[in-house]
């Protein structure tokens, strides 16, 4: 009793010669060749235009203040630059 032995990789019969597969093949590289053409060709196209400064409404403005108090960005960013000058002061290695 001979059993069957189950191969991962599909194979092609030796005798079939299938010609529609190699030209459909050939459309979808020609077709993702176009498609990546076009994406460049578009993406050359803003690379090199301008981008208008963000304008920030003043209602955002007048509570910055608020908002900076609100979360001590002040005593946060001074803790900060004090460990850090620490920490430069006693690693030998810091520049």
């Amino acid at each position: 009793e001979e059993e069957e032995s189950f191969d991962p990789i599909p194979k092609t019969p030796e005798g079939s010669e299938d010609e529609s597969n190699d030209e459909e093949d050939q459309e979808l590289r020609l077709s993702e060749e176009a498609r990546i053409q076009e994406e460049e060709e578009a993406d050359e196209l803003y690379r090199d235009a301008p981008i208008p400064p963000t304008t920030i409404p003043s209602i955002i403005l007048e509570n910055l203040s608020t908002f900076n108090s609100a979360f001590r960005f002040d005593e946060r960013l001074r803790s900060l630059e004090n460990t850090f000058s620490e920490y430069r002061q006693t690693n030998p290695f810091v520049d």
